[in-house]
């Protein structure tokens, strides 16, 4: 697979032009790729586990400095205490730095790649090519499978319509598989939406902008001197489909960038304050629908802007889908702040995982 890196090069560091810039995104995309995947494993042994594990989390009371630093100081990788399952780890008491189907995803769309650009076919290639490994992909992929070969071949005797996918709800399926087609388009946001939107045959209705809008704020990301307030602004202006100027309807990830703003404000500091509010105001039934995984995500990012990482602590508080919230926010603190931000021993254990689970893949990264 190194290969494909040369690929991805030459066609980002277009946007790139001094050797400091690129030694930078260097970083940067180390930072998106090993970022994600440290957000799924941190965020994994919580998955719908309801544990409450910070002291600071219970308090009803605006947190200080001190105290935003002391839970950003709390994240860490812990073993999972769960037993294995189709959609999380795939081991009984798996060991720390294991990752779930977030990450699973990301392989299989960096594995369809083989020397060239992203296309869906290639992508629908590849789920099919993994359904049919072992049971644990068949288990884990026996929707996605339909879908891709629908894609592929609609005729083929296992397709199903692509809209068919989790009954036509809208899901972040999407958000946990592209966010690594941002690093074909560094600092260019607009071409990352569009294609992102062209190559994304998993998601339904506004789950399409959702996700195209989340991996152009990673294209953007990547680029230097990004920040989290220019990512977010640059996460709801890019709309080159136009879904803010569509008549008698909203653009729905608008409507849930402001809700996630006038939460965090409103909370004040307060993450208990802010968990309430979040249950209160959305319309969640699985807690990831496209929208929910979304606004859960952003909302967190918004309120830790002077602790990041503390970022992670509170999808891990918040508890419901943890693993995939923490997968996007971990993308987008790399992508942001470069590998540094993680520890880089943690990030060290999840290679080796991955290495030793899936075979030679992100070695690009290393």
């Amino acid at each position: 697979m190194r290969n494909n890196f040369s690929l991805l090069i030459t066609i980002s560091l277009i946007a790139l032009n001094s050797f400091a810039a690129q030694n930078e995104w260097n970083l940067k995309q180390k930072g998106l790729v090993w970022g994600s995947l440290y957000g799924d494993a941190f965020g994994g042994p919580y998955e719908f586990q309801n544990i409450k594990n910070h002291y600071l989390i219970k308090r009803d009371k605006p947190l200080n400095k001190a105290q935003w630093r002391e839970l950003a100081d709390s994240v860490k990788l812990v073993d999972y205490k769960i037993k294995k399952s189709p959609y999380g780890p795939w081991t009984d008491m798996a060991p720390k730095g294991s990752i779930t189907d977030d990450s699973r995803h990301k392989i299989i769309f960096w594995k369809s790649l083989n020397n060239k650009a992203p296309n869906s076919k290639s992508i629908a290639k590849s789920y099919m090519t993994h359904f049919k490994i072992n049971s644990q992909y068949k288990d884990w992929l026996s929707q996605y499978y339909r879908a891709a070969c629908f894609e592929f071949d609609n005729d083929h005797k296992d397709a199903l319509p692509l809209q068919r996918l989790w009954a036509g709800m809208p899901t972040q399926a999407g958000q946990m598989i592209y966010p690594l087609n941002a690093l074909f388009y560094v600092g260019n946001p607009k071409k990352a939406y569009l294609e992102t939107y062209k190559l994304n045959k998993f998601d339904n209705g506004e789950a399409q902008d959702f996700t195209s809008a989340v991996v152009a704020g990673l294209a953007f990301a990547l680029s230097e001197k990004s920040d989290w307030s220019k990512t977010s602004k640059v996460i709801e202006s890019t709309d080159p489909l136009g879904y803010s100027k569509i008549p008698f309807v909203h653009r729905k990830l608008s409507l849930s960038i402001k809700l996630a703003d006038k939460l965090v404000k409103l909370a004040n500091n307060n993450p208990k304050k802010l968990f309430s509010m979040l249950e209160e105001n959305l319309d969640a039934k699985t807690w990831w629908e496209a929208d929910v995984a979304f606004t859960v995500s952003y909302a967190f990012l918004q309120m830790t802007k002077d602790e990041p990482l503390a970022a992670l602590a509170l999808a891990r508080e918040f508890g419901h889908d943890v693993d995939s919230y923490a997968q996007l926010i971990g993308a987008y603190l790399g992508a942001i702040h470069t590998q540094r931000i993680f520890n880089s021993k943690e990030i060290s254990i999840i290679k080796d995982n991955i290495q030793k689970n899936y075979g030679d893949v992100f070695l690009e990264f290393e």
